[in-house]
């Protein structure tokens, strides 16, 4: 059996992050390891070698499945965190002063030494690099990056590059601020993580206690994992609670960057109407003070008292 990738393989050789990257002989070893695992805790369920094989067989591909998909969402978690100090050297390049290229470039050297050669982010921000010298702009290469790794922030960031590049003079506000939220989002979903599998842990080392070493006791322990059923839902739900804030916030924050130039507009417009309103207010006391200055010399010169008869 051969597990089909959901994504067609690229031609230009680049990396696509939504498929796996193991070699025929990892796959097989995968399968091997699924098999043999799987066999040995239905036989300590079940207590029959020869049927615990046949049903294990069948449980292969999902087993291994599974595996594959966990080790392409682990490669993506990787690649979120490099970029996201891929981000935070180009914030403080950008900030004294560096432009775009030169921020990425600056970066690049601080990855060097911080990664091993080979590393996702190394190798992908030399490939942009050198397709830049080629004459690619940059939009295009932040946009081919977010589509390929399958990863939310670098997409968006690819987005948001795209729209600001050239046109705004907050590029290093904008890059710390991503890199705020990606930092963020990455410490909310380790926590969400270690509270939602520290339960299923417990359980189900529960369970495999009570079948290997107390048969007989399944039923006492019984409430205890009800009461562990419980609580790992309380504590999802906090998680999908703390989700939904995360996305609340990654939406504001690019509501207010979609807004913040027709803001800007109705700032200046607002500006200008208040100096308007000042110029005529001035205008008007100057009217009034001529008119009063008229009306005094008015009446002097043409006071009744002064009327000869």
């Amino acid at each position: 059996m051969k597990m089909q990738n959901k994504t067609k393989k690229r031609t230009d050789g680049l990396t696509d992050y939504n498929r796996s990257n193991m070699s025929k002989l990892h796959y097989m070893l995968v399968y091997a390891v699924a098999e043999i695992l799987a066999a040995a805790v239905l036989y300590v369920f079940y207590k029959n070698i020869i049927a615990s094989a046949i049903v294990g067989a069948f449980l292969v591909p999902t087993l291994a499945g599974e595996y594959v998909r966990a080790r392409i969402k682990k490669r993506k978690k990787k690649l979120r965190v490099q970029f996201c100090d891929m981000l935070e050297s180009m914030s403080v390049s950008a900030r004294a002063g560096n432009n775009e290229l030169k921020s990425l470039e600056s970066a690049y050297r601080d990855l060097q030494r911080t990664y091993s050669e080979g590393t996702d982010i190394l190798v992908e921000v030399d490939n942009i690099l050198r397709r830049n010298e080629n004459g690619v702009p940059l939009r295009n290469l932040f946009k081919d990056f977010g589509e390929r790794s399958g990863v939310e922030d670098i997409r968006s960031f690819g987005e948001i590059y795209e729209i600001i590049e050239g046109k705004s003079d907050r590029f290093a506000d904008i890059i710390k601020q991503t890199q705020q939220i990606i930092s963020d989002k990455v410490e909310i979903e380790e926590e969400i993580e270690t509270v939602l599998t520290a339960p299923k842990s417990e359980k189900y080392q529960v369970l495999i206690d009570l079948e290997i070493y107390e048969p007989d006791k399944v039923d006492i322990h019984r409430k205890k994992l009800e009461t562990l059923k419980a609580e790992l839902e309380k504590q999802k739900e906090e998680a999908d609670r703390l989700k939904t804030d995360r996305k609340t916030a990654a939406d504001n924050y690019q509501l207010y960057l979609d807004m913040r130039p027709e803001y800007e507009k109705i700032i200046d417009r607002k500006k200008a109407e208040e100096e308007r309103q000042r110029i005529e207010q001035e205008q008007r006391q100057k009217d009034r003070e001529v008119m009063e200055s008229y009306d005094r010399m008015h009446t002097k010169m043409y006071n009744p008292g002064d009327v000869i008869l």
